[in-house]
């Protein structure tokens, strides 16, 4: 966030896409070669890691990125599927 604000824009998209890849090999142990596969592995414990990484892309200025990055938020934060050991475990 500091490179966005000292105006090293570049720097500071190098720096989030570098954290977004890392996020991604210790979620799937793989490399996440799309943008979009991140919504596929993405989960609600998430969603304190994705929203900095989404103010570093809006300080950095990069709008395709910060955009797909508030939907993926959004979607994770709105999703209505309940965990299996709900349906495994109902509590009465």
């Amino acid at each position: 966030m500091m490179l966005g604000e000292c105006g090293l824009v570049k720097e500071a998209n190098q720096q989030a896409e570098q954290a977004l890849v890392y996020w991604g090999n210790n979620k799937v142990n793989n490399f996440l070669a799309d943008f979009n596969l991140v919504m596929e592995v993405a989960q609600k414990d998430d969603i304190k890691f994705l929203t900095n990484l989404l103010n570093v892309y809006q300080l950095a200025n990069c709008q395709e990125e910060a955009i797909k990055l508030q939907e993926i938020i959004q979607t994770i934060k709105t999703s209505k599927f309940e965990s299996i050991d709900w349906f495994v475990y109902h509590k009465k």
